[in-house]
């Protein structure tokens, strides 16, 4: 029916489109639900079995190396303050104190507990039950290319399906079997577009859902004499390298098993470097509580 319609090698060009968006839906969900999140506990057993220990102590400073390294290309000087400690280790953490009530478990900085998976998750940002894993800081990426090649995808059958929608086929004999199929689809991309649209906005913001909340949760910060870390960064590209370990467009948007840059604990040492406690509160004095009930005054 579209061979009719488009002709022989638009047709071809059509299907290789399908199969590279159904390769991609496939390769994310999969990745998505098979790599772990990553938290305290994972990290400990990774550092075991592979040494990690011992050749991150051992390496040369990391501070001096991320101005020369390509893969670092592009990234701002507000990222690299953080990559100054990825060569910790989590016996580096014994300053640690805070405990999760529920697992009972050390419990750094971006780290919440999952009630499902009964275990505290790094950048956490919601279980999800279509892809029956937590989505956090290991395969997220996975999780937000799964739902936008899905887009792509549902999209595709929209304008395939509206192309071979006067068949001879179609009207007589599977009418009603397309209409279902169609309104199927279409109830489905609109979903996936507020789907992606949430998630995608989080990203591009450097938030997970569970931050998000949070945040929302909190009152006015200098009528309380205190501030909360933000764990963002003020640029959309480096939200964006901080999950997919790139901020290239081409390179993100690919089929990809690269590390993220993180091990999980960064966020820890450099939010205690601020003058943040364990919880990312930093109490203020009167004379900066002073400048910003000024600085709210002038604006």
């Amino acid at each position: 029916m579209l061979f009719k319609r488009i002709g022989a090698f638009s047709t071809l060009i059509w299907m290789a489109i399908g199969l590279v968006l159904l390769y991609n839906i496939c390769y994310n969900h999969i990745l998505a639900c098979l790599v772990k999140p990553g938290g305290p506990k994972d990290l400990r057993k990774v550092e075991n079995l592979r040494d990690i220990y011992k050749r991150r102590t051992n390496r040369k400073c990391v501070k001096a190396q991320l101005d020369d390294d390509t893969r670092f290309e592009g990234v701002s000087s507000e990222a690299k303050q953080l990559l100054k400690y990825r060569h910790k280790t989590s016996d580096d953490m014994f300053w640690c104190t805070k405990k999760c009530s529920k697992c009972d478990d050390w419990k750094p900085a971006r780290a919440h507990h999952c009630s499902v998976c009964k275990q505290c998750q790094f950048a956490m940002d919601h279980h999800c039950p279509w892809v029956m894993n937590c989505v956090g800081l290991e395969n997220r990426r996975y999780f937000l290319l799964f739902c936008f090649y899905l887009l792509l995808g549902s999209l595709y059958m929209l304008l395939t399906l509206g192309a071979v929608h006067k068949s001879h086929v179609v009207h007589t004999e599977k009418k009603e079997l397309f209409s279902f199929v169609f309104f199927l689809d279409v109830f489905l991309f609109v979903a996936m577009i507020g789907f992606n649209a949430w998630n995608w906005k989080f990203a591009l913001t450097g938030q997970t859902t569970i931050e998000y909340f949070t945040n929302q949760l909190r009152d006015d910060m200098s009528s309380r004499g205190k501030v909360y870390y933000d764990f963002s960064f003020k640029s959309a590209s480096d939200n964006l390298w901080m999950i997919f370990g790139t901020n290239k467009l081409f390179r993100v948007l690919s089929p990809s098993m690269r590390n993220v840059p993180f091990t999980g604990i960064e966020w820890a040492f450099l939010m205690r470097e601020a003058g943040y406690s364990q919880e990312g509160v930093k109490y203020l004095t009167d004379d900066e509580i002073a400048q910003i009930e000024m600085q709210e005054k002038l604006e």
